[in-house]
Order: structure tokens, then C-alpha cells, then sequence
């Protein structure tokens, strides 16, 4: 049976979402939000996770969405756990919740300060 690719499905691995903003007093330049998460996708797929746009109207939620580049010939339909990862430095706003959007799901998690 032949897996129609129409709409990349990807599987976020339960409570693996994590979302960290280093905001440590003095270090202004090295502050930074990073956003870690776990997916079950197809082997032979290039997936990222990026700021979506627009952003939405709460601007201490940072939106983001999975960009997939699927295989153009011949593919294997076996499927991997991923790590993904998404970085900001310096964030562009104090953060306090991320919410990756992926069509059909969507998954939210405060955002953890580090001070």
C-alpha cells in the first residue's frame, strides 16, 4: 500500500516539548529561547521546526510549525523518532508560552525562565 504524502503527517512524541528562555541578569547578549521537541516522522524526510508567520495576536506566545521537504523519487515509508530543535537569540519578545501548530494538532508549553 502506497502512503499518500498530499499532507505530511507528523507525530509529536507525548509530553517531549520543552521551551526554555535564558534571561540570566548581565548577559544580555547571550539571552536566548530554545524550543526542544520530539517527532515520529518518515525516514527520508527533511523536517525543521520554524517561526511560523504570521505570528498570532498574543505577542508573549511564539508560534511555530514544521517544515517538511519530502522526497522526490523512490522512498522508504519506515519512520524514525527525531529530535527538533529551534533557537532565538536574543528572543524578540519575554516569552512565556510556545505553541507549535501543525494543521490538524497543535501542542503549547510555558516557556521555562532561566534567571
Amino acid at each position: 500500500m502506497s502512503k499518500s504524502h498530499a499532507q505530511p503527517v507528523i507525530d509529536i512524541v507525548a509530553n517531549s516539548l520543552e521551551a526554555v528562555r535564558d534571561a540570566e541578569p548581565g548577559k544580555n547578549k547571550h539571552h536566548k529561547l530554545t524550543v526542544v521537541v520530539d517527532v515520529e516522522v518518515e525516514v527520508d524526510w527533511k523536517v525543521k521546526l520554524v517561526e511560523a508567520h504570521p505570528q498570532g495576536t498574543n505577542p508573549l506566545v511564539k508560534l511555530l510549525r514544521f517544515e517538511v521537504v519530502l522526497p522526490t523519487g523512490p522512498h522508504s515509508n519506515a519512520i524514525a523518532q527525531r529530535t527538533l530543535r529551534y533557537s532565538e537569540a536574543p528572543p524578540k519578545a519575554d516569552y512565556t508560552e510556545v505553541t507549535i501548530e501543525d494543521g490538524k494538532q497543535s501542542i503549547s508549553k510555558k516557556v521555562s525562565l532561566i534567571v
